[in-house]
């Protein structure tokens, strides 16, 4: 599930995203409408205002009842900077001529 269809279906629930509406971002009314569907749906999550599959299944749900679409969860990240970042778990400093490419490159720019 990507960021716009998750605001959609929040936005069809009834639940306020802000003046942009469906934009793609998110941002703090984004996140806000998530924590309110979190509590409704009676979701006990670690960090509320996050979508985890937990969340997404839980709206994918609540949004084929009210609108009697089919939609399913998808394997596609909601959080692109979350995979980003499971991509690079083990990525660490190694000290002398072995420094890691990668974080050496970070520092470099």
């Amino acid at each position: 599930m990507q960021v716009i269809e998750m605001q959609r279906m929040l936005q069809a629930l009834g639940y306020d995203i802000g003046p942009t509406g469906a934009d793609g971002a998110i941002g703090r009314r984004t996140t806000d409408a998530v924590a309110a569907f979190q509590r409704a749906a009676g979701l006990n999550v670690v960090y509320p205002g996050t979508v985890g599959p937990k969340t997404e299944a839980a709206l994918a749900a609540a949004y084929a009842a009210r609108t009697g679409a089919d939609v399913g969860v998808s394997a596609t990240p909601l959080l692109p900077w979350l995979a980003e970042a499971k991509r690079l778990r083990g990525v660490e400093e190694i000290p002398g001529a072995r420094s890691n490419s990668t974080i050496m490159s970070w520092a470099r720019r």
